[in-house]
């Protein structure tokens, strides 16, 4: 009989498996399934601080847009590992996610909660135009800044199908509530961090099902986390085609939210709400036709037609596509889908595909690992390769880990231990220095390489992969600075032996092994013993007969 094709949701679900039931007790309880830029950060910030939530430390996984490429579910289910019994969840945000993807969310967690914050839309538009270009997400040319482009370059920018698709909320809502109950989705606006963010908060809390008793000066409620914008307003060209995208499109996503979920718009969405619809906006010329945008649909019409437009889309992406295939009708689920996949494609096929910035370290995925590195050492993090890699991991500049959520903590300079021996102990980029409280304040975050090797010479500090040989360390450096610890030779050249009192034991060093720095807690005694080259016994009895036996 003929092979039957499996259909795309089931491939999906093919390979991200089946859930491990140890891990059952991990799956996340809510998703923050918001578009980038409407306060995705500032949530999943406070959400972190209620004593009941556990958001791990990136706060996005990517797992269902790009990373069921490498990982199974259970993967993603172990980032949360560390819940301990709180209710998880995590934040990334949501580009236009292709059905397939969210039916896979609703097959493995079909009673997660989602949460979903929109934004006056032309604000919206600019603010993630803005941080496309900052953060190189795009073909920009080298561009930091709307300022390095014109008007007619953002303009092509601000009307692809994923620009366009992140800030049509009503199309990114009704995504969602194609597979999930309404009762699941709660929304709300960006605007309200602003005005009551309190407010916001309690509602959000007892969406996902935790309570609102909580020690507020512990949250950054008032703290706005990312600013919107660099300060640059748009020009009164990109203004016109705002107005001509999105105008009507907020007053049909008014509607919606109306009927839906029984909302109203905040005041600052007057503005666009109230604004006459513009004279269509000219985009470009695409062979031989006119792409322009008016009454939030995009078309195209040959040069000096006055007839209808000959193609009608969503955005100019989809246009180009239709002129090109000679394609009367393109379905939009169809091309943000191919798109995704292509974007996809990209992310895996580079040197390294970049998930973000934070804490001073770019984060990127390689070669089937998860790296973070000093933000100093390039700006342009997705062409760094393998072999710069692995130097800045030598040079300690760089580290790696298979947890997204490690990865991520270990790019904060954290306090794990005080006044132990008169140290410090700090964890960084994975790692746990023990350092000297004389030595002051200590900034590792812009300690380079040669400091830390100083510092190392002058038993002012130590580096550890554990935090309890970070503890022995700080043992160590306090005999170091107070002179270190009783040494007496017992016999020397016992059999090739030295026989000496260390403090209150006995040791035999063969005397192959060299000159000993005898105040190191971290010296190989068990192998040494093992191999029958030392030992540490309670009395010099001991020591002889042991060496007398070898």
């Amino acid at each position: 009989m003929p092979l039957s094709v499996p259909s795309p949701r089931t491939a999906v679900l093919r390979r991200m498996g089946r859930i491990d039931q140890a891990l059952v007790a991990h799956a996340p309880r809510f998703l923050i399934v918001s578009p980038p830029r409407t306060a995705t950060t500032w949530m999943a910030a406070n959400l972190a601080f209620h004593p009941g939530i556990f958001i791990p430390s990136g706060k996005e996984l990517h797992y269902f847009n790009l990373f069921y490429r490498r990982f199974d579910i259970n993967w993603y289910l172990s980032q949360f590992a560390a819940a301990a019994g709180r209710v998880a969840g995590e934040a990334t945000p949501s580009t236009g996610l292709p059905l397939e993807l969210i039916r896979a969310i609703h097959h493995f967690f079909p009673d997660v909660r989602l949460v979903f914050l929109l934004r006056e839309p032309r604000a919206h538009a600019w603010s993630w135009l803005q941080h496309r270009i900052r953060a190189g997400w795009g073909d920009f040319g080298g561009a930091r800044s709307p300022r390095d482009l014109s008007d007619r370059a953002i303009i092509g920018h601000l009307a692809d199908a994923v620009s366009v698709a992140t800030t049509d909320f009503e199309w990114c809502l009704s995504q969602w509530l194609e597979v999930f109950d309404r009762s699941q989705v709660y929304v709300d606006f960006y605007e309200t961090v602003g005005r009551d963010p309190r407010a916001l908060l309690r509602r959000v809390f007892s969406h996902v099902g935790v309570g609102s008793d909580v020690d507020w000066s512990l949250l950054q409620a008032e703290q706005i986390i990312h600013s919107s914008t660099d300060g640059q307003a748009p020009p009164e060209e990109i203004r016109r085609f705002l107005d001509a995208t999105y105008g009507a499109k907020a007053r049909s996503l008014r509607s919606f939210l109306s009927s839906t979920f029984a909302l109203e718009c905040p005041p600052e969405w007057d503005p666009v709400l109230a604004a006459p619809s513009p004279d269509p906006v000219m985009i470009e010329e695409y062979r031989g036709h006119r792409l322009f945008v008016g009454g939030s649909e995009f078309a195209a019409t040959p040069p000096g037609a006055v007839e209808e437009p000959r193609y009608r889309a969503s955005d100019v992406e989809s246009l180009r596509f239709m002129i090109d295939s000679g394609t009367a009708v393109v379905d939009r689920g169809w091309f943000l889908d191919r798109l995704h996949h292509l974007q996809a494609d990209r992310f895996f096929a580079g040197p390294a595909g970049v998930l973000g910035r934070t804490d001073g370290h770019w984060i990127v995925y390689s070669n089937d690992g998860f790296y973070a590195f000093d933000e100093t050492l390039t700006d342009r993090p997705s062409e760094v390769g393998e072999h710069d890699l692995h130097l800045w991991l030598r040079q300690e500049r760089a580290f790696t880990s298979p947890s997204l959520d490690e990865l991520y903590a270990g790019c904060r300079e954290t306090l794990v231990d005080e006044s132990v021996n008169g140290c410090n102990i700090l964890r960084f980029r994975n790692r746990f220095f023990t350092v000297r409280q004389e030595l002051g304040p200590v900034a590792l975050t812009s300690a380079d390489g040669e400091w830390v090797r100083m510092q190392k010479e002058r038993n002012m500090l130590a580096v550890a992969d554990s935090l309890e040989g970070a503890r022995r360390d700080a043992a160590r450096l306090a005999r170091l600075s107070a002179g270190g610890a009783p040494v007496s030779f017992i016999h020397h050249g016992y059999k090739h032996f030295n026989v000496l009192a260390i403090g209150d034991r006995i040791c035999g060093l063969h005397q192959d092994l060299g000159p000993i720095a005898i105040a190191d807690d971290n010296l190989p005694w068990k192998e040494w013993e093992a191999s029958g080259m030392a030992v540490c016994r309670d009395s010099v009895d001991e020591v002889v007969a042991w060496i007398d036996a070898r």
